[in-house]
This record gives structure tokens, sequence and C-alpha cells, in this order.
């Protein structure tokens, strides 16, 4: 008899594999586009001369033996890295700038650098012994309409402070690799 069995057909099958493909490409395209506006929506947040900052830091860090002097607490006081040649280079504020200084061991000044103009603030502390967090704080031009200004700043148009979070890996003391 000519009764017709339960079951897709080869064409059902081909069809719900091609839709449940086109779903999978447009889901799959949306989640890319989507990760690549948010990388390029955290680029344009960041400030590109904090990040360099953080990179002079981040280098000096990782060639460094080990800190001058910790601190568990949150500090603003100079940063004091000592390395293996004996040299030690300070990072301080000064007048609204980040300053690295280098020293050999006679405490003869080698070299003397702004790495960040236009600073409001900087701290640092070593929550363990191998963990150094740095935070700066910059100007940062938020939306106009706060009513809330930071004082002194409120002059220059700017209505919010920014700030930039590092986190570095000190080396074991006494060794050349972590």
């Amino acid at each position: 008899m000519g009764g017709r069995e339960g079951g897709a057909t080869l064409v059902e099958v081909m069809v719900t594999a091609a839709l449940i493909l086109v779903a999978v490409l447009a889901g799959g395209s949306l989640i890319v586009h989507s990760v690549k506006l948010e990388r390029a929506v955290t680029q344009t947040l960041n400030d590109p001369a904090a990040d360099q900052a953080v990179e002079w830091m981040r280098r000096d860090v990782h060639a460094a033996a080990a800190l001058h002097a910790g601190s568990l607490l949150w500090t603003g006081e100079a940063l004091e890295l000592k390395f293996f040649d004996g040299s030690i280079v300070r990072y301080s504020q000064l007048d609204g700038t980040l300053l690295r200084r280098q020293r050999d061991l006679d405490g003869v000044e080698l070299t003397r650098r702004v790495v960040l103009r236009q600073m409001h603030e900087w701290r640092w502390r070593t929550p363990t012994v191998d963990l150094l967090e740095v935070t700066l704080v910059l100007p940062g031009h938020g939306d106009p309409t706060r009513v809330a200004t930071k004082a002194g700043y409120s002059q220059f148009g700017v209505t919010d402070l920014k700030r930039t979070h590092a986190l570095f890996s000190l080396r074991s003391p006494g060794r050349r690799s972590w």
C-alpha cells in the first residue's frame, strides 16, 4: 500500500541544516563584531601616555632584581627598583609629572626622564613579596553636563579623573628568571 512512513526526507533535512548554518554564521559574526567593538572602545578610553608610562614601569620591574623598600599600604612615595648590576631606578611624582631617574652604584644620576605629564596622583603598593600594584590618576574629559567637577581642574574643562591600574610580577629575590 502506498502509505507514507514517519520521518524526514533528505530535502527537509538539508533545508533544516542550511537554516541552522545560517543562524550559526550570523551569531558568530555578531560575536566577532562585538569583540572588535569592545577592543576599539577600550583603546579610545585608555590614555596612550598612561599606557606608555605603564610599559616603562613594566620593563623596569621585569628587569629589576628587587624593590628597594615595599609597602603593604597604598603610598605615593617614591618607588625604587634595584637591578642586578647595583643600579637603582626611582619613580616619583613632582609637580604633576611622573619622573624616572636612574642612578649607578655610587649614586650618580645616569638618566632622568619625564614618563608622564599632567598626572593628578600616583599610588603603589606591594600586597605580596612578588607583586607590585600601581595606580595612575589622570585628568579625564568626562561628560561635560556633570554637575560635580574636581577642584582645580574645572578651569581646563576637566570633569572627571581617570585611573589606570597595573599589576606587575617581581622576580624571586636573587634569581634572574621567574
